[in-house]
């Protein structure tokens, strides 16, 4: 039989290894220590003293012999114990002497001879002695089938855990990669087939090519000696060659086809038992098969459980960080884990876990979250677990390392910058220790207007928070945790206080009127500004801010009469450390904003070199006003009154001719009429008298009659 086939059938999969694999039969074995009882499995390596034991199940019609014999690593010296299986099931213990001894177990049918009767039981019992005699030693090193076997599941176990949930050609080219780690570089096509990854051909493709590499440190170290080429393979052939002498001697003493199968076993539901699996099959009904199981062991010491820095993260996630120090073994010889949890500030106990697991594909203890006491609940915030659990018969030495828990209550202290929420300023937000905690998945803030505010650059804890258009009003700071329900905080956000005031002195707000200004009689001290004019302002910081040498900007924006925000200009300020006092570099002109409406309110702030606020949004003082525009007077085509084009002139509400000093009394005006004209709406006024000047009132602006001086035109025909 040749290497490849023997590999195969080594894992049992189901789409390759059906016509080579043979699934043997079901042993319970176990190993007790004193007290102490184990499944065979869970054992990393025998004692003098102990005692094995293995139960095998009669078969209707099949007389069997059970052997267990114990092999020295040196020398010749064998001693056994064989057990008849024929009617009934039988348990057969050995103990161990020394602690060198390997047990060899040996499931046959017995022999018969050339008239085709049974020969008897101690005469079987001498000559399957006398095979493992031949060549003791060889016998040893089928271990290494075992060990071989647990390698490729290793190896499957980790290429699952890579490839899971990506893409066929990602993971097809994430195995390749990983096979060459270990020195093989061609992976039959086969295990790509039909765009599905078969990870255990991978598997078993890595270990029978003679370029496969055991790595200096790690798991496969058990297989064979560290840092060099393993040619598993010939390994293998070289095991069947003396299996199959012995097969060839009982053939030619006897009548009966034997095959002897080296097995591997693998456990069955985490009790006593294991299957036996082995590369050769009963081909013929002639054909007897006996199964030959050596039990591999763990030859390194006993590994240490480490967290990073003493810490695994958060408890109620049920998962805790760990790593292994030192060499990881392929078999299951951790069991009976047990978590205690304790308070880290009193050393109080405050519970235990004992379902726990162990996943060495992802370095971490999986175990069911507890629930503790709300009553003992540690004020660190912080729990204390202290890991132990058996190696094989060994107690491994405890580890201890802390955990968070989450937090069940959100308080003030607990986020940074809470009391620099205030409208009309900007806030950073952190999140303190122990609300920022490996419990901690994600945060929301809900500002008074009902906006959320995402966190800073994929930082849960931190939040830059910008108030400039917020109102006072109540903001929610909320925590999502692993396993446990959302905490939240409500805190006030406060209206702002001003950091800025005009300046004292003549003129600390200096408007700039146009040429329409001026047409429109609106004075320097008016509460109105035309949109075409212009404003310097000087500012005073008031205590306790105090100016230093940066640059500064102002900032100004329209507020709408619907509450509408514009977009913000800004202007560079002028700074005088010695006054502590800033001001316009030069007249802020307005002639090519968009004005949003008729009557547009200004507010402004103070930005710093960062374009951070030093103050919130306040007045102007100043609302700028849409106005007509009056630009061509002429005669209407009836010579009695004044036609006048322009633009906007629909903002005209009323319209008269009034003697000097009327405008400021407010009268009631008469409603303008307007008529069509070749470039559009025209205004029609009657002709005035003497000293009179034009009297216009705009829709939306009922408290202000405007005073316009007359053109100075040719009276009408």
């Amino acid at each position: 039989m040749g290497y490849a086939l023997l590999l195969w059938g080594l894992l049992g999969s189901p789409v390759w290894a059906q016509d080579s694999l043979h699934q043997g039969p079901v042993l319970d074995i176990w190993v007790q220590r004193g007290n102490q009882i184990l499944p065979a499995y869970r054992v990393n390596r025998h004692r003098a003293g102990d005692t094995v034991q293995v139960s095998a199940l009669a078969v209707p019609h099949v007389r069997q012999i059970l052997l267990i014999a114990l092999v020295q690593p040196t020398g010749q010296k064998i001693e056994s114990a064989a057990f008849e299986v024929d009617q009934a099931n039988v348990t057969g213990p050995v103990t161990i002497t020394s602690d060198d001894q390997v047990p060899v177990i040996i499931l046959a049918p017995q022999l018969r001879n050339l008239f085709g009767l049974y020969t008897s039981f101690s005469e079987s019992e001498n000559l399957l002695k006398e095979v493992i005699r031949s060549d003791p030693q060889r016998f040893i090193e089928l271990q290494t089938t075992d060990l071989i076997n647990r390698a490729i599941a290793t190896i499957v176990q980790w290429l699952d855990a890579q490839l899971r949930g990506r893409s066929a050609d990602e993971a097809a080219t994430r195995a390749r990669s990983f096979a060459e780690k270990f020195g093989v570089r061609d992976i039959s096509p086969d295990c790509f087939k039909g765009g599905v990854i078969r990870t255990q051909c991978i598997a078993i493709e890595m270990v029978t090519s003679r370029d496969f590499f055991m790595p200096s440190s790690g798991v496969l170290d058990e297989v064979s000696a560290q840092g060099r080429s393993q040619d598993l393979s010939g390994f293998l052939v070289n095991n069947l060659r003396v299996i199959s002498q012995a097969r060839d001697y009982l053939s030619n003493r006897f009548r009966d086809q034997y095959e002897f199968a080296p097995s591997f076993a693998r456990p069955l539901n985490e009790g006593m038992s294991v299957q036996l699996f082995s590369p050769v099959r009963n081909r013929m009904g002639s054909t007897k098969t006996a199964y030959v199981y050596v039990p591999g062991w763990f030859s390194g010491p006993i590994p240490q459980w480490l967290t990073n820095d003493g810490f695994a993260g958060c408890l109620y996630a049920g998962r805790a960080r760990v790593m292994i120090e030192g060499r990881l073994p392929l078999a299951p010889y951790w069991h009976s884990f047990r978590i205690t949890l304790s308070d880290p500030v009193d050393g109080g106990v405050l519970g235990h876990v004992d379902d726990v697991g162990f996943n060495p594909t992802r370095e971490e203890i999986v175990f069911q979250p507890p629930r503790l006491d709300p009553q003992r609940w540690p004020r660190s915030q912080q729990v204390l677990v202290q890991l132990s659990g058996m190696f094989g018969f060994e107690p491994w030495a405890d580890t201890s390392f802390l955990m968070d828990l989450p937090l069940r209550e959100l308080r003030a202290e607990h986020i940074q910058g809470l009391s620099g929420l205030k409208s009309g300023s900007q806030a950073d937000l952190v999140l303190q220790a122990p609300a920022r905690s490996a419990c901690l998945q994600s945060t929301r803030l809900v500002l008074p207007d009902g906006r959320w505010v995402p966190s800073a650059s994929a930082q849960p804890e931190h939040f830059q928070v910008d108030l400039s258009d917020l109102p006072a009003g109540t903001a929610s700071f909320s925590l999502l945790q692993v396993g446990f329900p959302e905490v939240t905080l409500t805190w006030p956000v406060l209206s702002a206080e001003p950091t800025f005031t005009r300046a004292p002195g003549p003129n600390p707000l200096l408007v700039i009127p146009s040429a329409q200004a001026w047409q429109w009689s609106i004075a320097l001290d008016d509460m109105w500004m035309s949109d075409d004019s212009a404003f310097s302002l000087r500012l005073k910081a008031l205590p306790p801010l105090v100016l230093r040498q940066q640059s500064h900007a102002l900032q100004w924006r329209v507020t709408t009469t619907s509450g509408a925000l514009q977009s913000a200009q800004t202007v560079a300020l002028m700074l005088d450390m010695r006054q502590q006092e800033l001001r316009t570099r030069e007249p802020v002109r307005m002639s090519q904003v968009h004005w949003p409406g008729i009557i547009n309110p200004i507010e402004y702030r103070v930005l710093d070199a960062q374009s951070r606020p030093l103050s919130p949004w306040q007045a102007l003082g100043k609302t700028v006003i849409t106005l007509p525009i009056l630009q061509k007077w002429s005669c209407h085509v009836d010579g009695t009154r004044w036609r006048v084009a322009g633009d906007r002139l629909e903002l005209i509400r009323s319209v008269e001719w009034l003697d000097a000093g009327a405008a400021n009394q407010s009268p009631d005006l008469k409603p303008a009429v307007f008529q069509a004209c070749p470039d559009g709406l025209c205004l029609t006024v009657e002709p005035p008298a003497a000293g009179q000047r034009l009297g216009v009132q705009l829709h939306w602006v009922d408290q202000k009659t405007f005073d316009l001086a007359a053109p100075a035109t040719s009276p009408c025909p």
